[in-house]
């Protein structure tokens, strides 16, 4: 049985996170759960676990820190950050510093669930059991699977920053044409179209709001060029956004 170690300082969240990671059917316990980083160094050092999932944001020092101290004492637990929407980015550099993996808040049980499974997988590769040749690629579909739906997760977030196919490749470990590709799979669209639909539905949203300009909508969404966002909502919509306001007005 693999051994977890929790760290939350929100009584609540540390129900909810030990009912959907005690896991015995998948190998996993929680053996102990801590309020604050320094209370959860102390238990990390008598216990060993195999896994410490943690908040970002915690008492004393931040998930991120709790992480690089756990390194720097020669702890070799896996590290997992559960991150808020607006802690994401930090979250992302937490994976650069050796973490195994975020969750983005809420977690599902789901989600829970696959992790755990990647991370059974991780420990026994540690443990010197590898798969077998059999069962390689039927793993690696799996954790492209997963990682994809992080990417998305990621776009879902901030579809209203500057977005580049080729940089988030590369920060979720993909190729350009292969991160392409999966985006024709999964989604049936390109990853232009798929970004420019996610857009344009936000765009939508924001402007029920009869307080917003066009101008803050599409800066809101992505667009720099207030002239440009006119012309991709015409295509998509064929109306203007004003067009669209008039004949959506009151429909809050």
């Amino acid at each position: 049985m693999y051994k977890i170690v929790l760290v939350d300082d929100e009584p609540w969240a540390m129900i909810y996170l030990r009912k959907i990671f005690a896991r015995e059917d998948l190998g996993f316990e929680v053996v102990a759960e801590e309020c604050s980083s320094a209370a959860a160094l102390r238990t990390i050092e008598r216990l060993n676990p195999n896994v410490v999932i943690t908040d970002v944001r915690i008492p004393d020092m931040t998930g991120l820190e709790l992480l690089q101290h756990l390194r720097e004492a020669g702890m070799e637990c896996e590290m997992v950050i559960v991150s808020a929407f607006a802690e994401f980015t930090y979250a992302q550099t937490a994976l650069r510093y050796g973490a195994f993996d975020y969750c983005v808040k809420p977690v599902s049980a789901g989600d829970a669930g696959r992790l755990l499974q990647k991370l059974s997988l991780r420990l026994e590769e540690k443990a010197g059991k590898i798969p077998t040749l059999g069962n390689i690629q039927e793993d690696e579909d799996s954790d492209s699977d997963y990682i994809f739906q992080k990417v998305l997760t990621y776009i879902n977030i901030h579809y209203g920053d500057k977005l580049m196919l080729k940089e988030l490749a590369a920060d979720f470990g993909f190729s350009p044409n292969y991160c392409s590709s999966l985006f024709v799979k999964k989604t049936g669209m390109t990853f232009s179209q798929y970004l420019t639909r996610l857009r344009m539905e936000q765009a939508v949203n924001l402007m029920r709001n009869p307080k917003l300009s066009i101008r803050k909508i599409a800066l809101a969404v992505g667009y720099e060029d207030e002239i440009y966002f006119y012309k991709v909502f015409k295509k998509h919509y064929e109306i203007t956004p004003a067009q669209w306001r008039e004949k959506n007005a009151g429909s809050r």
